[in-house]
């Protein structure tokens, strides 16, 4: 003998137009107040503290210095692999395609140098937006000339 669930069974669908109705009425909430709409979903777990190079009074007890960091990226015969880099606290991601940067005989490595520098140290901000942590000073050079 089977036993049922008695009443109606919600088919995914209907909990898929649910979630999408409730996404969009998160936007259409936030819009008018100037934010920015994030995705909801942004991973497992909960963030990790964010490391200031210049921190507001409130965080500076905590501050973990950001320092700077290098990765290699393979050359092939047309230009750099598709491969990434990152910041050592992971705050900045930078993703290159295929070729993103041309061939240059006979480096066989292209070295990305990310350094997190104050923002306080740059020009200003246009008006409709506000700094809001760390700004990046990102090099590249080709291996081993240099």
């Amino acid at each position: 003998m089977a036993l049922r669930r008695a009443g109606r069974q919600r088919s995914p669908l209907t909990i898929g137009l649910v979630l999408v109705v409730c996404y969009l009425a998160a936007i259409a909430i936030a819009l008018p107040f100037g934010h920015r709409v994030l995705p909801m979903f942004e991973g497992y777990g909960g963030s990790s503290p964010y490391h200031w190079v210049k921190p507001p009074a409130a965080f500076a007890a905590g501050n973990v210095r950001p320092k700077p960091n290098d990765t290699d990226i393979p050359m092939a015969s047309t230009g750099s692999q598709q491969s990434g880099a990152q910041s050592e606290d992971a705050q900045l991601i930078l993703n290159l395609a295929p070729n993103a940067v041309p061939p240059h005989p006979p480096d066989s490595t292209l070295r990305v140098h990310i350094e997190p520098i104050d923002p306080a140290t740059l020009g200003p901000v246009p008006r409709e937006f506000r700094p809001n942590g760390n700004a990046y000073r990102v090099t590249f050079a080709y291996e081993p000339s240099g």
